[in-house]
């Protein structure tokens, strides 16, 4: 199966890595050319242009899949003017949108892009750098139709069982949406009762009993893996800045659980939580940051040397 793939970041980059491995054909794009000439010796076709990436699928159906940041760089890629997906792709072809896009502007897209007989899929994709080259997390929304007859392309992607058929156009990006809101619930349950073992009378070995609830707990789960690792990287953990960013996904989902007026009560909390003060519940706030480098590459603080 040959396939066009734009975005080549941390994990655009290593999905082409999963897929080349698998004997995909792979005509990569990308803005900045060094990511595309990394993955040259794995085996990526290079292109300097969307117009150049097209042209080099081929005939017949084309599959384009964009790894790129919601919002404005997603409509760009599409539909500029001059150098959008857009003016290049024909009636069948498919796109696949497989970043975090809101899923009314993936609503959008898709019947502009249907004006034109452009298929669009919206792939929520969960599980990191490391899935992308490991397996992956993918909820799909779209045409039914297109979507079954990608499996080829879901099962390489994908851990076993790991993908499924949301419903319509923006239902994967809904809920992808969703998924990453209840994240961020886990995240300040997992950060706040670490901060209370860390008050404990006497000194408890953290990463051990993250490890140990990692084993037949029934909070046993990925994010408390991943909890032993941090913990256990005792000197980086304590130069880690207890500021937590936030992204646009959980912001979306609160705003779109109060238009539907249903309850978000712990979700919301934990989002508000980042925006208090750095400086208090510390411990838990570095835990959370730690966790959100291990499992997605998110960038991290270090405490400023005095």
């Amino acid at each position: 199966m040959k396939i066009g793939f734009v975005g080549l970041g941390k994990m655009g980059g290593n999905m082409v890595l999963n897929l080349l491995q698998k004997k995909f054909e792979v005509v990569g794009y990308n803005r900045s050319p060094e990511s595309v000439k990394k993955l040259v010796p794995h085996g990526i076709v290079p292109s300097t242009s969307l117009e150049e990436m097209v042209s080099k699928l081929g005939k017949g159906r084309k599959v384009v899949w964009l790894m790129v940041a919601a919002g404005d760089p997603v409509k760009e890629m599409l539909f500029h003017e001059k150098s959008g997906l857009i003016n290049f792709l024909e009636k069948g072809d498919i796109v696949i949108d497989g970043g975090n896009s809101f899923y009314k502007n993936t609503k959008e897209n898709s019947k502009r892009l249907s004006e034109k007989g452009v298929v669009m899929l919206d792939s929520g994709t969960s599980g990191g750098p490391s899935g992308a080259l490991k397996g992956l997390c993918l909820m799909i929304g779209g045409e039914r139709g297109a979507y079954e007859d990608l499996k080829e392309l879901w099962t390489a992607l994908s851990v076993e069982n790991g993908y499924g058929y949301m419903g319509g156009s923006g239902a994967g990006h809904f809920v992808k949406m969703v998924h990453n809101a209840i994240e961020y619930g886990f995240l300040e349950a997992i950060g706040e009762g670490f901060g209370l073992l860390d008050s404990y009378d006497e000194k408890l070995e953290l990463d051990q009993i993250a490890r140990l609830w990692s084993n037949g707990s029934v909070i046993e789960s990925k994010l408390v893996k991943l909890s032993a690792l941090a913990l256990g990287a005792k000197e980086e953990f304590k130069k880690l800045d207890p500021y937590i960013d936030d992204n646009r996904e959980t912001r979306w989902a609160i705003s779109d659980a109060i238009d539907r007026e249903v309850p978000m009560t712990a979700i919301a909390y934990s989002l508000f939580a980042r925006y208090d003060s750095r400086g208090r519940d510390a411990f838990a706030k570095r835990l959370i940051a730690a966790l959100r480098k291990e499992f997605g590459g998110h960038d991290v603080r270090n405490v400023k040397e005095a």
